[in-house]
């Protein structure tokens, strides 16, 4: 890829080599935004669901909240900057103040998502729990695992993670 003013960059053709979104935009504020969200599924993808926990997941979540919200401000100070130049009005002032209202928006939905806490089921003290052989482990009053607890959890933030309104 090439953009103007820069340096032609190669990449093999790898499945692994290739440029990602972050790296596909010549805007700055716009590659900060993908590649926060990058990095949240970056850590999505190596959480382990038998052994991470809810705090795990509000880090990434609120990693990638914090920094679409500093973009937001980016976006919010380029477009008072523009109106103090232009005090007509401009498509690109207009476009600067929708682009920080959807990250906001993005950052309150990420923000409002609260991971459970994964609680396994305690047994009565006069109850013995049947072991058997092909047991998962413990399991929550739900009756999941803490495996599946873990992929539920997963799931539910990549769905927002992965909704970017740019």
């Amino acid at each position: 890829i090439k953009f103007k003013g820069q340096s032609r960059r190669v990449r093999c053709m790898a499945a692994g080599c290739g440029f990602r979104t972050s790296e596909m935009t010549s805007s700055e504020k716009l590659s900060r935004v993908y590649a926060a969200q990058e990095s949240a599924e970056d850590a999505l993808a190596t959480f382990d669901p038998e052994t991470g926990d809810a705090s795990d997941l509000a880090t990434i979540r609120d990693d990638m909240a914090n920094e679409l919200r500093e973009v937001a401000q980016e976006y919010t100070d380029s477009a008072d900057n523009m109106e103090q130049s232009f005090t007509g009005g401009s498509p690109t002032i207009d476009d600067c103040r929708e682009k920080a209202e959807n990250l906001e928006a993005w950052a309150d939905e990420l923000e409002a998502w609260e991971p459970e806490e994964w609680e396994p089921e305690e047994p009565e003290e006069d109850e013995k729990p049947e072991e058997q052989p092909d047991d998962d482990g413990p399991r929550d009053d739900s009756g999941r695992t803490q495996s599946e607890w873990g992929e539920a959890q997963r799931e539910a933030l990549s769905e927002i993670v992965g909704n970017c309104p740019l």
